[in-house]
């Protein structure tokens, strides 16, 4: 057999020599099995041996040769084990640890049967090469088995025309789903012997485990393939490539369409920071619950992701395995895990991350067609639907994808899963990771979500060290500046050979929507921004470090509807008005319902779907719907007439789905999680409920405090995902839309004694307690001072 092209060489077949006075003497073959251990025959050491000779490995990318230990041999079956003197040589080397070949054991009958049908190969180092180019022999047959008086199937002969001598040591290979599985080691060659011999796995197991390394049984990898037709590279690479054209594609005209409601034209990269890596689980990730230490707080705990561009930091973000990012509502989650599907999708993500080859990068949401999966097999499979019509044939490409490492799973919105399914979705996820690692599969796992969610399942199911964290960073002056500003020429003249596709973007420059005057400088761009917003300052530049707000700021501004505002619910009320306006406009009948009235039966949905199930914005189901519209109606005064629901039902097509998706039929959706809160918040500053207002005069406190009556709020008050809703009416409290009994009602929620499942929302109630009471000055939260609740200082002696 001759070599192959040098591109066939693997990195963890490597020479071993012996050292003495004369110079390095070559001696044989070994393959890498781990950061530190090599194993080869115990005849190609024992040469050394013999002579008094030390011995040393040559690794590919270092210069000099590493000495190295016998650590284990097993004499009668010729296999031994040696140990890198230097720990760091391997790490330090060419060699790609994630790519070193696992060992497979347990060779059965099923294994030789379909062993001839595979294509493996024996590759070494042959003697007149001197260790400097390795020999591939492949299309091998087999001529024979040995067996020793256990029946353990133990060598593996081949014909004469077999091995050099010098490859003794090197590995026996099968490339089986994008990995490499070393199944054996050459022991005899021609010098030795007539029959080539290969000594089988089985017989130096116990020598590799002693060292740590990965093995696989062979019948969890052959055996499910015995009857199914395989799935060659060429015919994955082209499923697969189409599959990423049409998601990068996707996202090529969607962030470019300058007509597009959503304005993701105007999309600014964010920053991110990386949760240090020493930092303890015990400590939160936003409020440390422990005194702080140096390494553990603040900034200190989070390192900036760099880069030059935005594909180069998205590529240092997106290094790790297993990323979970996270931040609150409206900090672009959904929009990041869109563009992170974009970012694989396309020749910066595949030629960083895939080795240069397409993927099958898939994204989830929380709810929809698109829900979290539990068989992850089957939902990859799926998402071949479309390019592949046999459904055998795309649960074929899916595995294939999984077992060549192309597959990234992208989770958006673990906080809007149904809190009985969280454990649920991710017990399966790591159950999927688990049974690909175990076979040497690399999975890649990005899942967002909010704060306290993470936080709680990060000692949980997210508790496995390989998994890092992330947050999106809030918005600096700078980055608004550019939102409101939009795309500018120059950006695209600048990239040079960056690579930087957001600043390759096309565009039509003359339907760039412009909102603040050009500027050179963060002072000029402050002044820019005060121009369209007169009360920008620090509050008003926190506010607005949040993308949601500037969507908002943006999509008010071209209405010509923005209004001076202190607070985001103020941008909330606002858009809220001018998409109903706009909605009536074009509804028949639109004109004789008032906007409050719409904002209300809204509000009344918002806050019904909250009570049933907060953690969801979406219910689904004709019967399902139909029990909340009936329940909701019971929340407005007088009920909702036929007109009014009809009215509800064409919002979504009225108003590009601004704020309600979908109504009407079997499914009832907001447009994200933030839109029902704030519908939320609405409903506990002012409805007209029946029964809301109650003074429950069987308690033993003072009858004329008015209280909340509503029982589904009362049990739900406490519960963190009630925390925005309740930010909401707090911040509406400064507005003429709040109905002060009805509003104090709702905050006489707050300080009730919570139930055994939730702890007190102390924090909610240290925000509505200047609703209560005047206060001493302060500045945690607004300049101005919200007029107090009549009956405040009764609720709070209550």
């Amino acid at each position: 057999m001759q070599p192959e092209s040098p591109s066939a060489e693997l990195p963890f077949v490597v020479p071993i020599f012996a050292t003495c006075g004369a110079g390095p003497v070559f001696l044989g073959s070994g393959v890498v099995l781990d950061n530190r251990h090599v194993l080869t025959c115990h005849h190609v050491i024992e040469e050394a041996r013999k002579n008094n000779w030390s011995f040393a490995v040559r690794l590919p990318g270092v210069q000099d040769l590493v000495n190295a230990t016998s650590v284990a041999a097993d004499v009668d079956w010729d296999a031994e084990v040696i140990r890198l003197d230097d720990p760091a040589a391997i790490s330090n080397s060419a060699i790609d640890l994630d790519g070193l070949p696992i060992i497979v054991t347990d060779l059965d009958e099923a294994f030789y049967e379909l062993l001839p049908h595979l294509d493996w190969r024996v590759q070494g180092c042959p003697w007149n090469k001197r260790g400097d180019a390795q020999t591939v022999y492949d299309h091998l047959q087999l001529s024979g088995r040995h067996a020793d008086t256990a029946g353990m199937l133990d060598t593996i002969k081949v014909p004469d025309m077999g091995f050099e001598a010098g490859c003794s040591g090197g590995p026996a290979l099968i490339r089986f789903l994008g990995r490499w599985h070393c199944f054996g080691i050459a022991t005899l060659g021609r010098r030795e012997a007539a029959t080539s011999l290969i000594t089988a796995a089985d017989r130096f197991t116990d020598l590799t485990r002693k060292s740590g390394v990965k093995h696989v049984q062979a019948g969890q990898i052959w055996q499910p393939c015995r009857g199914e037709p395989t799935v060659s590279v060429a015919e994955l690479d082209d499923v697969l490539r189409k599959f990423s054209a049409d998601r990068a594609t996707e996202w090529e005209r969607e962030w470019t369409d300058l007509d597009q409601e959503q304005f993701l034209a105007y999309y600014v990269p964010p920053r991110y920071s990386l949760l240090i890596e020493t930092a303890s689980r015990e400590v939160g990730l936003r409020f440390p619950s422990a005194p702080p230490t140096e390494d553990q707080t603040g900034t200190d705990r989070f390192q900036p992701v760099q880069g030059k561009s935005e594909e180069e930091v998205l590529g240092n973000l997106l290094s790790h395995d297993r990323l979970c990012v996270f931040e609150g509502p409206g900090a672009g989650k959904s929009i990041f895990t869109r563009r992170v599907q974009a970012y694989f999708s396309g020749p910066a993500g595949q030629s960083r991350h895939l080795g240069g080859r397409p993927g099958l990068a898939v994204r989830w949401e929380s709810l929809g067609q698109a829900h979290w999966p539990t068989d992850f097999v089957a939902a990859l499979a799926g998402a071949l639907r479309g390019l592949v019509e046999d459904e055998a044939t795309r649960t074929r490409l899916a595995k294939a994808a999984i077992g060549e490492g192309r597959v990234v799973l992208i989770l958006d919105a673990l906080d809007q899963l149904d809190e009985g399914e969280v454990s649920t979705h991710l017990r399966a996820l790591n159950g999927f990771l688990a049974d690909t690692k175990s076979s040497g599969h690399p999975i890649r796992v990005v899942l967002t979500g909010r704060p306290l969610q993470v936080e709680d399942q990060r000692s949980r199911q997210l508790r496995d060290a390989s998994w890092r964290f992330a947050r999106i960073e809030p918005f600096d002056l700078w980055q608004q500046y550019r939102y409101l500003r939009g795309p500018e020429p120059e950006e695209r003249s600048q990239s040079t050979n960056s690579g930087d596709a957001w600043s390759r973007r096309e565009f039509d420059w003359s339907k760039v929507r412009r909102l603040v005057d050009s500027a050179s400088s963060e002072e000029s761009a402050e002044k820019s921004l005060k121009k369209l917003v007169p009360t920008y300052g620090d509050r008003i530049g926190e506010l607005m470090s949040n993308p949601a707000v500037l969507a908002m700021i943006r999509q008010l501004s071209v209405a010509g509807n923005l209004k001076t505002f202190r607070r985001r619910a103020d941008l909330y009320a606002q858009t809220s008005g001018s998409m109903i306006e706009r909605a009536k406009e074009k509804l028949d009948g639109g004109q004789n319902v008032f906007t409050a009235r719409i904002e209300t039966i809204l509000a009344a949905l918002a806050c019904e779907m909250m009570v049933r199930n907060p953690e969801s914005y979406r219910v689904d189901g004709m019967d399902t719907v139909y029990e909340v519209r009936r329940k909701a109606a019971a929340r407005v005064s007088g009920g909702v007439t036929d007109t009014e629901w009809r009215l509800i039902d064409s919002l979504p097509g009225a108003t590009s789905r601004s704020f309600l998706s979908e109504s009407g039929g079997g499914s009832l959706a907001w447009h994200h999680k933030g839109m029902m809160e704030f519908y939320c918040g609405l409903h506990l500053v002012r409805n007209e409920q029946l029964g809301w207002v109650s003074s429950r005069p069987n308690q033993p406190y003072d009858d004329n405090v008015p209280l909340c009556g509503d029982v589904g709020v009362l049990r739900q008050a406490a519960n963190p995902q009630w925390r925005e809703p309740y930010l909401f009416a707090i911040e509406l409290a400064y507005t003429p839309l709040r109905t002060d009994d009805v509003l104090l009602a709702s905050l006489s929620a707050l300080f009730e004694p919570p139930s055994g499942e939730y702890e007190r929302p102390t924090e909610l109630m240290f925000y509505a307690w200047g609703l209560l009471e005047p206060l001493p000055p302060r500045d945690w939260y607004d300049d101005q001072e919200p007029p107090q609740l009549p009956g405040g200082a009764a609720l709070i002696e209550r």
